[in-house]
């Protein structure tokens, strides 16, 4: 039977493959499997993503915003570009020539211009030309003798759009094989893009003003008529270059209830020009002086701030402040800003609206339940640095994850118990005074009463029973070394005055998106001149507030070129995923996996398996 088997069994040479190919059918099997898996994740979150009914909770915010404009009239072209391929005009250029009767035509590509060029029909026989055409239209809202070709400026503009250069225009053409305009045509059409962002940037403004007058006049009949309204906002400044060093930032304005951004101003602290004349001549030449004040005269130097990086926060404050009641007839009477900002102090002391309005500011949840986690890790620290240690593995110690903890609770305390100050107060109290409580000292005088508290204390004593409650049920506790120490922070992030700025729940998430938006088409590792940082911030506000579809039709009303069909749809498949996206995380289930995710991954950061420098010793 042996000797039977042997005839169907393959060879051993054949059985067993060489090391090589084992290997890269291995990853070949594991790319399958990772692509399969990918593929399963995409289906799964576009189910999870479809748009819901009418009657559906949760919700976002994009879809909303997006409904407040309304551009119906806007004219629309038919127009696209396409991507050819040069052997295929040889096969669609056949026929005769009208000149000698010989099946001869033939097609040649021209005159390159960036990425137009110059089609001419001509037959190879008598040489004689058939016709010509130019592959794009020209700018027809240019006042140039010779305007410049359609399809160069919207590549530039399209480049920008994503974030990208010239250098990743030249990587393009070379993908394609295609011939790209050199880089003073680039910086020529990215120059009418800034000229073009002025105009935008009104327009913007204007109909999310309009949008944000109509809001407050639906809520309150009153206002109609009324030239200046007072409105609640959210304010923040963000920088191109992490820590205080950067030339540049923008600071901006955005409603409260809307969610739309209604005033902003970029800020620079360099210009290049101004960079190359002081290397030239000298900054402290006489010759520089003179040309720096005709410079700054003609409005050419796109440096617009001086001093600390950090101060563009408050100063634009300040600016967008006192011009609030002439462009927008609007006064920002209450605005949303971190706990370390200087705008507040800025503002007081400019008084933009006259002494007799007091600007109010309200508290950013977020960054005020971060500061009881970096107040308590800074405990920590100290005491190490006096020799006392607070963390460790001491019974009732204050650890990482304790902090981590805490802090929750902390943030929880406003959730579950705004706007009520009383409560709230009460509920930030009860955790270290219920952590550090013990069979000899309980301190529960914080704690909810009755039997559905969350005390196990307060719910054996609303019971009535006769056994006093072990606090060996207590699964986290804090030792008395660590809550006298940590009572003071306590104590101070539950100060009335401070949860009363708090009691409205209200966040700069708008603000954080924003900036989002913006270092998309303006990367941070990538340094820009300031006018590609004004049509970054421009286009980021206008995609922010009514979607990229509205947008393109704005667009097209300010530089009098009409939209393209095939633009529109491709904005409004953007809109659409935006929209399904934001629907989708407004979900409870999606915000309890995001809590889960984010809880995971702090466990993950605070294990024994991070690397550190000897660890493996």
């Amino acid at each position: 039977m042996d000797l039977l088997s042997k005839k169907y069994r393959p060879s051993r040479a054949e059985s067993r493959l060489p090391r090589n190919k084992q290997l890269s059918k291995a990853r070949a099997t594991k790319r399958a499997n990772q692509e399969k898996a990918a593929e399963e994740e995409r289906k799964r979150q576009e189910k999870e993503c479809t748009p819901r009914s009418s009657g559906a909770t949760g919700v976002g915010k994009s879809g909303e915003k997006f409904r407040r404009f309304d551009f119906s009239g806007t004219s629309v072209t038919a127009d696209e570009y396409f991507i050819l391929h040069s052997s295929a005009l040889d096969s669609v250029v056949t026929g005769k020539c009208p000149h000698c009767a010989f099946d001869a035509l033939k097609a040649d590509i021209s005159r390159h211009q960036g990425f137009a060029f110059t089609i001419t029909v001509r037959c190879s026989h008598c040489d004689e030309e058939i016709s010509q055409i130019q592959s794009s239209p020209r700018v027809t809202s240019s006042e140039s003798s010779r305007p410049p070709f359609d399809v160069n400026r919207k590549l530039v503009e399209g480049f920008v759009n994503i974030g990208a250069g010239y250098t990743a225009m030249v990587k393009f053409g070379a993908a394609l094989g295609m011939k790209v305009m050199d880089q003073s045509t680039y910086r020529d059409h990215l120059k009418k893009l800034v000229e073009e962002s002025v105009n935008l940037k009104e327009a913007i403004l204007a109909k999310s003003r309009a949008a944000v007058r109509e809001f407050y006049e639906m809520e309150n009949p009153e206002l109609k008529g009324q030239e200046v309204i007072d409105v609640h906002v959210s304010y923040d400044g963000s920088w191109h270059k992490r820590g205080f060093t950067s030339n540049y930032g923008f600071v901006s304005v955005i409603e409260i209830n809307t969610g739309l951004a209604i005033d902003f101003e970029t800020f620079s602290k360099y210009c290049h020009i101004c960079a190359i004349n002081a290397a030239e001549l000298g900054d402290e030449s006489e010759e520089f002086k003179e040309w720096y004040t005709a410079h700054t005269e003609m409005d050419e130097c796109n440096s617009n701030f001086t001093g600390f990086s950090g101060n563009m926060e408050s100063d634009g404050a300040v600016v967008l402040w006192k011009r609030s009641i002439q462009e927008a007839k609007m006064r920002y009477t209450k605005f949303v800003s971190d706990g370390d900002a200087k705008s507040l102090p800025a503002l007081l002391k400019a008084k933009p609206y006259g002494d007799n309005i007091i600007i109010e500011k309200d508290e950013c949840v977020n960054h005020i339940g971060k500061r009881m986690g970096t107040a308590l890790r800074n405990i920590v620290k100290d005491s190490s640095k006096r020799k006392e240690t607070l963390g460790g593995a001491a019974p009732g110690a204050l650890t990482q994850v304790k902090i981590d903890k805490l802090q929750g609770y902390y943030q929880k305390a406003f959730v579950t118990n705004a706007p009520d100050v009383e409560k709230m107060r009460n509920a930030i109290l009860a955790t270290p005074h219920h952590y550090a409580s013990t069979d000899a000292k309980p301190m529960h005088m914080y704690c909810p009463q009755g039997k559905d508290s969350w005390c196990f204390y307060q719910r054996e004593k609303a019971a009535n029973r006769r056994s006093k409650p072990s606090h060996t049920q207590l699964t986290t506790t804090i030792n008395q070394r660590v809550f006298q120490a940590i009572l003071p922070v306590y104590e101070r992030l539950s100060d009335i005055n401070l949860l009363d700025k708090c009691k409205g729940m209200l966040t700069q998430n708008a603000n954080e998106s924003l900036h989002n938006s913006v270092w998309s088409k303006v990367p941070k590792v990538t340094f820009v001149a300031k006018g590609r940082l004004d049509v970054g911030v421009t286009k980021a506000v206008g995609e922010y507030n009514m979607g990229c579809g509205n947008l393109a039709l704005l667009s097209a009303e300010v530089t009098e070129r009409p939209a393209s069909a095939q633009s529109l749809e491709n904005a409004d498949r953007l809109d659409k995923k935006r929209i399904n996206q934001s629907d989708c995380k407004s979900t409870v289930e999606a915000k309890k996996k995001r809590a889960t995710k984010k809880k995971s991954k702090k466990s993950k950061k605070g294990s024994s398996g991070r690397y550190a420098a000897g660890a493996g010793d």
